[in-house]
């Protein structure tokens, strides 16, 4: 009966997004298979890594750290780049979702699986580096042209010759925003791999928040789940074996990756039909569906960054942070002429949110076409329906108070768009 309501499940949410929608592609697990086969030493740093930090979490002193992050931003002419303030907006994103700032109760998982009991904050912030290799104060955002319209996902973007290399990968987190090819939406380095390639590389629609970010991707949290890999966290499946343990006690298993925001009770294929932690960064739903790492995944995260860990010297790092955001002249002049507008070309904003007896709903769209808007709770549960003729921008009001306190997920879909906007319906 379990598996005969969760392929109900599958099968109702799955029909919700429109079909142009780019589904999330992480190949981290790919590329670290990859290294292991090309370089022997790989697979033996990455167990002495396992055994390291089996050791080191049972008498680990949690600390807080900051990390300093470069951008090699690679852009072919005439294509779209993200801006500095995109940049910045991503630094924001990771210290909201690495602090937990922002947890709040949003699924009925939480309560009834008891997840929110395990909620931490892991004590690790970010910041955009200051000061290059040289020493010399130099942004931390780098802008380079490519001739190459899309890359691979073999590291080449690292090389000198055809990309750009890395600064020092003991003292930055060094990450890569380019185009991926085959809709890959990017991956990272795990502990114990090479030097000359250690980082994590983005497409440039899964950064940061708004801009050449797109929908249900534009809150930011795809690099939190690739510096969660970086830092030493496995993905909750395993593509090569399903069932598989991410090494961290208090999260469940999952049989496979889930893609759309999941209603209670989803559970997982694996031994025992645990629920799933489709909220977890590790996961991969929608962003406005992720939203929290556990107590293991901290004791994890700070056990990688110990002294003796693969991560320590990045702990130890001399780098300045800037701590205004402030770019340099060159950096400007290449993005002052970026557009900055409120609104995209086809966009939706809910209102007030919290929200209390109505929801106010705002849809723009720079072509005149019919919108479907559908209104859920957590739970799976359809509370509105409604088709609209959208040209410029509309705004109509939803009726909620008949609604229960709790978060709720709006799809809003034309033929050529699909956007996931989540609010919260708090009654006093």
């Amino acid at each position: 009966m379990r598996i005969i309501l969760l392929l109900f499940s599958l099968l109702v949410w799955t029909q919700l997004p429109a079909q142009d929608t780019i589904l999330r592609q992480y190949v981290t697990q790919k590329v670290n298979l990859r290294l292991k086969k090309e370089r022997g030493e790989v697979l033996q740093n990455q167990n002495k890594v396992e055994a390291f930090v089996a050791t080191e979490s049972k008498k680990i002193k949690f600390k807080k750290l900051k990390l300093p992050l470069v951008f090699h931003i690679l852009y072919a002419p005439g294509k779209e780049y993200p801006s500095e303030k995109q940049v910045l907006s991503q630094i924001d994103a990771l210290n909201r979702d690495f602090s937990q700032k922002s947890y709040r109760v949003k699924h009925p998982a939480d309560t009834l699986e008891k997840f929110a009991q395990r909620v931490e904050d892991t004590e690790i912030e970010f910041c955009l580096a200051k000061n290059g290799p040289d020493g010399k104060n130099t942004a931390g955002i780098r802008y380079l042209q490519s001739s190459r319209a899309a890359w691979a996902s073999n590291d080449s973007l690292k090389m000198a010759k055809i990309g750009v290399e890395p600064w020092d990968t003991e003292k930055y987190i060094n990450v890569w925003v380019t185009t991926l090819a085959d809709n890959v939406a990017g991956w990272a380095q795990m502990p114990g791999g090479p030097k000359e390639t250690d980082g994590i590389v983005i497409d440039y629609r899964f950064l940061g928040i708004g801009g050449t970010a797109k929908s249900p991707y534009d809150e930011g949290k795809t690099l939190t789940h690739l510096i969660g890999s970086y830092l030493g966290l496995y993905e909750l499946w395993n593509d090569a074996n399903p069932c598989q343990d991410d090494l961290v006690e208090d999260t469940p298993i999952h049989n496979g990756p889930n893609f759309w925001c999941t209603p209670y009770k989803h559970v997982s294929l694996c031994s025992g039909y645990p629920a799933e932690m489709t909220m977890n960064f590790m996961d991969n739903t929608f962003d406005a569906c992720l939203y929290m790492f556990t107590s293991g995944q901290k004791l994890r995260i700070q056990a990688t960054l110990a002294e003796g860990g693969p991560r320590y010297a990045l702990s130890q790092t001399e780098v300045k942070c800037d701590k205004n955001g402030v770019l340099s002249e060159e950096l400007s002049t290449l993005t002052e002429n970026k557009s900055d507008a409120s609104l995209p070309p086809f966009e939706v904003k809910l209102y007030p949110n919290p929200a209390n007896h109505e929801i106010r709903v705002l849809i723009h769209s720079d072509v005149a076409q019919d919108a479907e808007v559908e209104a859920f709770n957590l739970l799976g549960r359809s509370l509105f329906k409604g088709k609209y003729a959208i040209t410029g921008t509309q705004e109509f009001t939803i009726n909620s108070s008949t609604w229960p306190s709790g978060m709720y997920v709006f799809h809003v879909k034309t033929k050529a768009h699909q956007l996931v906007r989540q609010i919260e319906i708090i009654h006093n």
